[in-house]
């Protein structure tokens, strides 16, 4: 489940329907405390930033959540952020981030960040779009840190859920539109190895405290997104 070479920003390719992207921009054009019911009441979310300071977009690997994500991106003024969460760490990594990083417009800042990732989006909360790409291997990387590996798993838990909890904060009151993609790696097997069994739950624990904060949560399926706030019936 934890590997070097996976990275949300080699599942990017799998274009969805144009249809599709229109019809998640139509969401975005409703009001912000809209839900799909006219009971919703703003204090259901736990952020308070500017009108949809932190959506969530929730994928498989080649689901099209990135490519959707990226697509949302086109909402909002410039400045555009794009932040990295993966490392090169051998050959053939190296070429795929730069592969994809040469699909990028020009004009896109992009910011490598395999750690640190609340302090690249503090620099850059006044303004424009941020979009973290992503937060699964974000996880990783916090969780292989030699000081992590040193602690018990309750406690590097504990820890790296603080860190998700600060991300939340931080990106629901920013100014800046912040867009977060994660992986939903709960679907698939059971890793056969311990720390792939904490891996995996933690990422199911991080999406749910992040997608607590956010103003949106979409889950991409085949191409497809579905706003999840739209559909949840504790909503």
């Amino acid at each position: 489940m934890i590997s070097s070479n996976r990275t949300c920003v080699n599942y990017h390719k799998v274009i969805p329907p144009k249809t599709h992207r229109l019809s998640a921009r139509i969401y975005l054009d409703r009001p912000r405390g809209y839900r799909g019911d006219p009971n919703w009441k703003e204090e259901y979310s736990v952020g308070g930033g500017g009108p949809l300071s932190l959506i969530l977009v929730l994928g498989g690997a080649r689901s099209g959540k990135s490519s959707f994500a990226e697509g949302l991106m086109a909402k909002y003024s410039p400045p555009v952020t794009y932040i990295a969460t993966a490392e090169g760490r051998d050959e053939e990594m190296i070429q795929r981030i730069q592969r994809h990083r040469a699909t990028r417009p020009p004009s896109w800042e992009t910011v490598e960040a395999p750690l640190g990732l609340v302090d690249e989006i503090r620099k850059r909360q006044d303004r424009g779009v941020i979009l973290v790409d992503c937060l699964t291997v974000y996880l990783s990387n916090l969780l292989l840190q030699e000081e992590m590996q040193a602690l018990d798993a309750a406690e590097r838990e504990e820890r790296i859920l603080l860190e998700v909890t600060t991300l939340g904060e931080v990106a629901s009151k920013a100014k800046a539109t912040v867009i977060v993609v994660a992986n939903e790696v709960g679907w698939g097997l059971v890793p056969p190895y311990p720390l792939g069994r904490e891996y995996r739950d933690l990422c199911g624990f991080a999406n749910q405290r992040l997608a607590a904060y956010a103003q949106e949560v979409y889950l991409v399926v085949a191409g497809i997104p579905l706003s999840l706030k739209d559909l949840s019936l504790g909503r």
